[in-house]
Order: structure tokens, then sequence, then C-alpha cells
């Protein structure tokens, strides 16, 4: 039986689909705004962000007080976005080629020297020792930060600095840092992680703040699928909608989210055999302070 989680994976089954006809009409009828909005939103869950844009701008340029399409266009450009009560799109910041030629070799020189230290994912923190391996929720491999030294330094030393600058131009509350947790995986064929927060566990809020995935992947790609989908949320009821921002996983990108918003990784397929074809990501999470409740 599918779950919600199946459901939002497949979705891209129906968004070509949609997409061709909605340009469709548009070449007939360039005057219907409603399809040009409904376009901005399919380019959004296809992942097409700069055409998801283009067309909230062309919504705007034809009708200024459009609200919803002044609120996407904002998100996309890395904007403030006038507050809107219930569901609404995670806000998001991209940081592309973000380790240079030399740093993501010492990554992949990490990796290799590692490989057979890759362990099943489990569901719950990196070290928790109550997580447990949940194949039904997600499906990937993990190495601890403590086997790519280097690498992590590097983000530890970027990634704050970045998320602030990131976070201040997009109008969000300052990020206060008072660590950052990494760990490596990789997604092979088959591989998931169905939809879930990355600020609570079992009901009860942690101290991460921000999630950040960087992707690497060798060249050619061996494998389709293993996208982020930033489902839109309502914070307030702890709730996620069935529209998304999908982010690719593209080679040397870096993408960085609030961590109370809902998210996913869709099924990777892969007629690879090697490890090292896989969907590699450095995820990590800055905390805030500890609570004093």
């Amino acid at each position: 039986m599918l779950d919600r989680s199946d459901i939002l994976a497949r979705s891209h089954l129906l968004l070509g689909p949609a997409e061709a006809a909605l340009r469709a009409r548009l070449a007939s009828a360039p005057e219907d705004l409603a399809a040009l909005w409904r376009l901005a939103g399919v380019l959004r869950q296809r992942g097409d962000l700069a055409g998801a844009a283009e067309a909230a701008r062309a919504v705007l340029a034809a009708e200024p007080a459009h609200a919803d399409a002044a609120r996407l266009l904002a998100l996309l450009d890395g904007r403030p976005v006038e507050p809107a009560d219930g569901i609404q799109p995670s806000p998001f910041a991209l940081a592309e080629s973000f380790l240079d030629t030399a740093e993501q070799a010492t990554l992949w020189a990490e990796i290799e020297a590692h490989a057979a230290s890759f362990a099943d994912a489990k569901v719950g923190t990196a070290k928790d020792q109550g997580a447990q391996v949940r194949t039904d929720r997600r499906e990937s491999k993990v190495l601890l930060e403590d086997a790519f030294p280097a690498t992590a330094e590097r983000f530890r030393t970027r990634v704050p600095a970045l998320a602030r600058s990131a976070w201040e131009a997009r109008g969000l509350d300052p990020v206060d840092v008072s660590r950052v947790e990494f760990l490596l995986s990789v997604h092979l064929d088959g591989g998931f992680f169905k939809v879930h927060q990355d600020h609570s566990r079992e009901g009860k809020p942690s101290t991460r703040l921000v999630t950040f995935v960087y992707y690497l992947h060798r060249h050619p790609k061996r494998f389709e699928g293993g996208d982020l989908l930033l489902l839109d949320t309502d914070l307030a009821r702890g709730r996620f909608g069935s529209e998304y921002t999908r982010i690719t996983p593209d080679d040397g990108r870096l993408v960085l989210f609030p961590s109370p918003y809902y998210h996913q990784v869709t099924p990777v397929t892969s007629k690879a055999d090697d490890l090292m074809d896989g969907r590699f990501a450095v995820t990590g999470w800055l905390h805030g302070p500890a609570s004093d409740a």
C-alpha cells in the first residue's frame, strides 16, 4: 500500500505531461495567467527553479498584485518572503561548486579509504544508541565524520558563515551555532529516505536549526533519482502539503534549509554494482544552543 512519501516520490511521472499541457495551452492562449501560474508550480516541483522563477516573474508582470507569485519569486531569488499562514514553501539556499576540485579529490580519497566501513543507516541521530535500522523508512549506508576529518573541518569552518549570510538575506531568524554535526551517506539502487523532519525525534524538539547537504558523484553519473523534495510545511501545526521544491543532487552542489521543514529523498535507481558509483552526500546540521527547558 502506498503512503504519502511514495505518492510524492512518484509525482514526477505526472509533472512532465502537466508541463507539456500547460505550455500547449499558453502557446494558444498566452494571456491565461492561471495556466502560467500553474506552470510555475509544476516547474518548481520538477526542479527547474530558473524556469519557475521566470514564470512567476511573468505572472507578476501581468498582475503585480498576485501575492502568491510575489512570495514564490522572493523564495526562488533568496529574498525575504512575505509571511503567510498555513502550509508554505521551505526557504532554502544553494551554493554550486562548494568544494573546489582539489578539495573534492580529498573527499573522494577519504571515501575510498573507508569504503568498507559504510554501515546501514539508522533512523535517529547518528550517534544515538536508540537509533534503529528501519528499511521501511530509510535505506542508505553511512559513514560518520571521524572517517573524513579534512572535509569535515572545511564544512565546520565554512557552512556556519554561509548559513548566517543566507538566512540574513532571506529575513530568517539569526543562526546561533553551538556545534556542527555530520555524516556521509551513499544511496545505491533502491535507496531512499521517506518524509521526515530533522528538528525533532519521537515528538521531542532537538537543537538542530539548519540542515545542509553537499552532493557528489562520479562522472558519468550512474544513477537516477535521489532528489531532495523540500515539502511545503505548516510549522505551527506540524503538517506538510502535496507541493514541494525539488533539489536535484548535482555534483558539487550544497543546499541549506531550516531543519523543521519536512523533506524526503526520492528512490534511487541504478544498474551499477560499485558503491563508488552511488549518490554520495555529506549531510550535516547546525545546532543552536541547548534549551534550558
